[in-house]
């Protein structure tokens, strides 16, 4: 027992605890962090790493977040708000859902031609450019059973379609739309967390809602939509395509949808004014009164 013992911690001591791949200072940097960290069961959405930067005045920085088991990451450097990479990588996922439907490692390993065209059109020398998926989509083509067993079976026919430039008038709908129904579907998702008691009484609570649309609609449609009562949705964050100053000044919605499904807005619903009753009770002395 006493020499397996041995065996066994000479075995530990002479295994390395994680594999490197590449020994380069930003992933000693990286690595040193992870151990240091060891306890925490969740990375920091912001990773500093200095040695990444060739001046050594700011520095960069890994943003990242984690969907579905596939960790995507941006780095950035110099004065960038994080929040700006952050609603970049959200929006690049919603683009990848669109195209790949769902995203796993096994869709985007087949179509990483795919990706790596969507990342050259959406990103301009590090700048956001390109965003909108109905303008990508006239860019980059969509993926196809189709297409895919042309390609393995060595057909060309399609793959050298020339791609005519986007030139639309509206950033966010193709041109010349055409469906044999014209139709629109409207989805308003409301989702509540509260605090309640053991009593069953709320102690807190919020309502944060989503309104999502399905637009099969030919030309290019101008709609109006109305609610009524608009107090219910607070701090709402619009879709580019509704006209925010007809919001502010009639309260309703005008705008030109985008074809196929996006999200015309979130809100938050405002907590609802609690009845509070005050009963006043007045005593008067010689001295004075309370």
């Amino acid at each position: 027992m006493g020499e397996l013992a041995k065996a066994l911690s000479a075995n530990k001591q002479q295994a390395p605890d994680h594999v490197q791949l590449h020994d380069s200072p930003a992933q000693r940097s990286v690595a040193a962090k992870a151990d240091s960290d060891a306890e925490v069961t969740e990375l920091e959405p912001v990773l500093w790493v200095n040695s990444f930067s060739h001046s050594g005045s700011n520095g960069s920085a890994l943003c990242h977040i984690e969907r579905d088991g596939l960790r995507y990451l941006v780095p950035v450097s110099g004065e960038v708000n994080p929040l700006f990479a952050f609603a970049f990588l959200e929006s690049f996922l919603e683009t990848l859902r669109e195209y790949l439907g769902d995203v796993t490692e096994g869709t985007v390993k087949d179509n990483f031609d795919i990706v790596y065209m969507l990342i050259e059109e959406m990103l301009d020398e590090g700048h956001p450019m390109t965003m909108e998926t109905n303008m990508l989509k006239d860019i980059v083509i969509p993926p196809s059973l189709v297409r895919k067993l042309l390609n393995v079976a060595g057909v060309s026919g399609m793959q050298n379609q020339q791609v005519a430039p986007f030139t639309a008038p509206i950033p966010w709908r193709r041109p010349g739309v055409r469906h044999s129904n014209n139709e629109i579907y409207f989805d308003i998702e409301e989702m509540l967390d509260a605090i309640v008691d053991r009593k069953g009484k709320t102690i807190s609570g919020q309502v944060w809602g989503r309104i999502s649309c399905n637009s099969r609609l030919s030309g290019n449609p101008d709609l109006l939509l109305t609610f009524a009562n608009v107090s219910v949705m607070g701090e709402p964050a619009f879709h580019p395509c509704i006209r925010y100053n007809r919001w502010e000044r009639d309260s309703v919605l005008s705008f030109i949808p985008p074809d196929g499904k996006f999200k015309l807005l979130d809100y938050e619903a405002p907590a609802a004014q609690v009845p509070l009753t005050l009963k006043a009770r007045v005593t008067t002395d010689a001295t004075g009164g309370e």
